[in-house]
């Protein structure tokens, strides 16, 4: 049961409309040769017995090509350890569609592996770089492979194929994570993306995560760290802040503005993402692995029954719930066509009210 964002609701008219998806993710396993404290999929237990069959895989990659969807970014688990991953990945381009790839880039510390993606047309990656050093990787994977990520970074490079880096940022690495932006440019990477950690759990006690987390500190140490960050990357970052608007200053939210490397709206607020899970189930969020909207060749069979069923009713009132905000209050503030109420994951690990209970008494203990 979906419990956040139940303060505003969408018509079915206008549910229909909005569906308009331009990208499609793939979670074509849940095996991965890491173990990230923060990973979201850590409860599938990443079992090589979860793979999509690529039969499913390819039938996903036609309904796209019906949907008029030009990209598709091959997700897990870690895609690069998926048996058939060349063969979707040569289906994709056969139908003239895009092929990105989401991985931590273990693979290609082998160079011929990397040499391989290139004659299979992949010209770029999207790297999930755990940690700024070797002793971070290790604590948040448990695998010392920070220099092996870095050779595997150097081989996709010297292959012709573009990298990416997305770093998550937690309060652990808040202050540090620079240091590994750094290590990244002199590898000779250009481009960067950034993140909040987030949590999706419907059943987590609210009151013991604000004990442990402080949202405002979080925001205010990235901000603190932007001007620097934007000088080192030369402004070739993007940063998809998932934290509500309320945590950051009124001359915070304006630097993020101005910024216009800064998204607050994900593919679930704009609902222009199509997401499937391994056993072909379409889900709202890679995320929210555990919420399933309904099954491939079960509910629906191809693409005119896939828009049929994502407008039947009960589709639209969980997307409702998802996508409404989190207080009747965020519907008269100011920031909210840029806010979006926030991520919808964090909603679940406090509400509204606790929220702005503790930013409140954050505010109090910096006055005094």
């Amino acid at each position: 049961m979906i419990k956040a964002r139940k303060k505003c609701s969408f018509s079915s008219q206008k549910i229909k409309i909005l569906m308009n998806y331009r990208a499609c993710w793939l979670t074509l396993n849940r095996a991965c040769n890491l173990r990230c404290k923060w990973c979201y999929a850590a409860s599938t237990g990443f079992s090589a017995k979860d793979d999509m069959p690529p039969e499913l895989a390819k039938q996903i990659i036609d309904i796209c090509v019906d949907l008029k969807i030009t990209k598709i970014i091959l997700i897990g688990g870690e895609p690069t350890v998926y048996p058939h991953l060349f063969d979707i990945i040569d289906y994709c381009h056969s139908r003239g569609i895009r092929c990105g790839i989401v991985t931590n880039g273990l693979a290609c510390e082998r160079f011929d592996f990397a040499k391989k993606l290139k004659e299979h047309g992949i010209s770029s990656l999207s790297v999930s770089l755990k940690g700024e050093n070797t002793e971070v990787f290790k604590d948040i994977t448990g695998v010392d492979a920070f220099e092996r990520t870095k050779q595997a970074i150097t081989n996709c490079l010297n292959n012709g194929i573009s990298v990416g880096i997305s770093m998550v940022l937690t309060e652990d690495n808040i202050r540090s994570y620079l240091d590994g932006v750094k290590e990244m440019k002199a590898l000779g990477v250009d481009r960067f993306h950034f993140s909040f950690c987030y949590e999706f759990d419907i059943s987590m006690d609210h009151s013991r995560y604000l004990r442990k987390h402080n949202p405002r500190k979080l925001a205010l140490s990235f901000m603190n760290s932007f001007p620097e960050l934007d000088r080192i990357t030369g402004h070739h970052f993007t940063f998809q802040n998932g934290l509500p608007l309320c945590a950051f200053e009124d001359s915070e939210v304006e630097t993020l503005k101005n910024s216009k490397n800064v998204s607050t709206i994900c593919q679930l607020l704009a609902k222009n993402g199509l997401l499937f899970d391994p056993k072909g189930y379409l889900i709202p969020c890679n995320a929210m692995h555990e919420v399933k909207l309904g099954q491939l060749n079960k509910d629906f069979s191809n693409s005119s029954e896939l828009l049929e069923f994502v407008g039947t009713d009960e589709i639209k009132k969980t997307y409702a719930k998802l996508c409404g905000v989190p207080d009747v209050e965020c519907l008269s503030c100011k920031k909210l066509s840029f806010c979006g109420g926030g991520c919808v994951c964090q909603w679940t690990n406090y509400n509204y009210k606790e929220f702005r209970e503790s930013l409140a008494k954050e505010t109090t203990a910096k006055n005094n």
